[in-house]
């Protein structure tokens, strides 16, 4: 029939601010804690830094980072870290297999004492989509915590296996919205691109990604439980990660449905 929309086989998820939320200061406690303990064990390991010193090495891979996202690429978990490692040292130290895990543990530890709460409605909607036997991926762009970080949170959350595909951008080597990220889902999945719905709370990189690739997109326009003094903070990462990069096609921004609670994308999806 025209205008029928296709048979939707696998539905794809972002991850923050969509399956799992914040708190209001959780960023910048987070960025302290991070820096409190990466002084520590740097520390612990002979190298000796000041928290100014980490706390200054975190800012310049955070420009680092925001370079290269702008192009919609990403820096795999190593790189990070020797990127961080080499500017705490001013080039003293580098990074090597002897430390390299117990710098790397204590680089993500923050995220496990300071952990984003799961959306209190992912499991259910997980749940009857796998009832339904829709195949299930997420597609994430990664910031400071990497992927190997997030399947960790992801199990203690009891979502982990839900999922038969998971995307990292710090694994990847490349973000949302381009396209090759989308269709790696896909192919992962075993369908077609037309057949997949992505649900995201990013127009640019969420919507836009997947409409340009051909997938249908749920608009996810909650503004719940996100953390409010970070995008009120115009140096924060949180913004200005979001203020990269440019809308070229403003249509491909139009998602096919929009929703202000993830149950009812259930109801999208009859």
């Amino acid at each position: 029939m025209p205008g029928q929309k296709p048979t939707i086989r696998a539905v794809t998820f972002d991850l923050w601010e969509t399956l799992i939320f914040e708190e209001t200061g959780s960023n910048s406690r987070r960025a302290r804690l991070r820096c409190q303990t990466l002084t520590r064990t740097l520390n612990e390991l002979g190298i000796k830094v000041s928290m100014e010193k980490t706390s200054s090495a975190m800012n310049r891979v955070a420009e680092r980072l925001l370079g290269v996202w702008a192009d919609d690429e990403d820096l795999s978990h190593r790189d990070q870290l020797s990127a961080f490692l080499r500017a705490a040292t001013d080039g003293r130290a580098s990074l090597n297999e002897d430390i390299y895990g117990v710098l790397s543990e204590a680089y993500v530890s923050a995220i496990f004492d300071g952990p984003p709460s799961l959306n209190p409605e992912a499991f259910e909607v997980l749940d009857a989509l796998k009832k339904r036997k829709k195949g299930m991926g997420l597609i994430c762009n990664s910031g400071i915590t990497p992927g190997f970080a997030l399947r960790r949170l992801l199990s203690n959350h009891g979502i982990l296996d839900f999922f038969d595909c998971l995307l990292f951008s710090d694994e990847t080597g490349i973000r949302k919205p381009d396209p090759r990220m989308f269709r790696s889902a896909a192919d992962h999945l075993g369908v077609g691109v037309g057949n997949i719905v992505h649900v995201g709370d990013n127009l640019r990189t969420d919507i836009g990604g997947a409409k340009a690739t051909g997938c249908m997109a749920v608009y996810f326009a909650s503004d719940a439980e996100r953390d409010k003094e970070a995008e009120a903070n115009p140096k924060s990462l949180v913004t200005l990660s979001r203020n990269l990069g440019k809308i070229s096609s403003p249509d491909k921004l139009t998602a096919d449905w929009t929703i202000y609670s993830l149950k009812s994308l259930l109801d999208c999806l009859i």
